[in-house]
């Protein structure tokens, strides 16, 4: 059984409703506008005394290098990340910019080079996904790659077929497989919430997420993503932790009748 808590969930509402946060905010960007004078003013120093567009480019260099350097993982308090991503590379058009020459696998690879990243993946949503991943696969040796992965979805013959075929690649490649949308009820049946949490409508009672959790730690070979609704990742961890044999098709039958679900993505 394995598990990954996903950091990605929209909570910048609850953020700033936090006693004292705004002022925060409005201090640190203050200070980022005086930076931007202080620098702008020793370019214009250069310049006027010096008339020195090279010595002007040097300064503005130095001011800019610190941030260049350490903004991409200070913010984390260390000196690397183990997972660098490519999000959502199933359009074509974006999955050649991404494997061109100068696109986001190259950045990726250079920063895994030098030492800022340990492994590199790919992340898919909709029904190509699993087809295109199999397309990144044999343009470059990724390190694990993410899916949708939950029995609404399974049930879509052409989408099955295409997961068990990704997963049979990835067993091969011995490439980690990440699973979302575990406990996705569908798209919103009811009025979405003004600040919804998720951009899907997800199961929220405790036994239905038991269920949909069981059923995608049944399959061995994959990890298990968390869903990013604050409020509701207790209820999966808990699910994960106790885990149990995958459901049985009545039992599934059974969820996908009484709330009724429907496939978060259809052709």
């Amino acid at each position: 059984m394995s598990v990954t808590i996903s950091t990605d969930a929209p909570s910048y509402g609850r953020l700033f409703a936090t006693l004292g946060f705004p002022r925060l905010v409005a201090s640190m960007l203050l200070a980022r506008a005086a930076g931007q004078m202080v620098a702008l003013i020793l370019v214009l120093l250069a310049l006027q005394r010096y008339g020195s567009a090279e010595l002007a480019g040097l300064v503005t260099f130095l001011a800019v290098a610190p941030g260049i350097v350490a903004s991409p993982i200070a913010g984390l308090g260390t000196s690397h990340v183990d997972l660098l991503q490519l999000h959502n590379l199933v359009d074509q058009t974006e999955w050649d910019t991404a494997m061109g020459p100068d696109g986001a696998l190259r950045a990726a690879v250079e920063a895994r080079d030098a030492g800022l990243v340990r492994f590199i993946g790919v992340t898919g949503h909709g029904l190509r996904a699993p087809a295109q991943h199999r397309c990144s696969l044999e343009r470059f040796p990724f390190d694990s790659v993410l899916f949708p992965y939950n029995c609404v979805q399974l049930r879509d013959a052409g989408y099955a077929a295409d997961i068990a075929t990704l997963m049979r690649a990835c067993e091969e490649r011995s490439v980690a497989m990440q699973t979302i949308k575990a406990i996705t009820l569908g798209p919103w049946h009811a009025e979405r919430p003004a600040t919804p949490t998720t951009w899907y409508e997800p199961l929220h009672d405790e036994r239905d997420i038991a269920l949909a959790v069981r059923w995608v730690l049944g399959e061995p070979r994959v990890f298990l993503n968390t869903v990013g609704d604050v409020g509701i990742l207790p209820l999966v961890l808990d699910a994960a932790s106790r885990a149990g044999p995958r459901p049985t098709n009545a039992e599934m039958d059974d969820l996908l009748t009484r709330r009724e679900m429907s496939p978060l993505f259809v052709s």
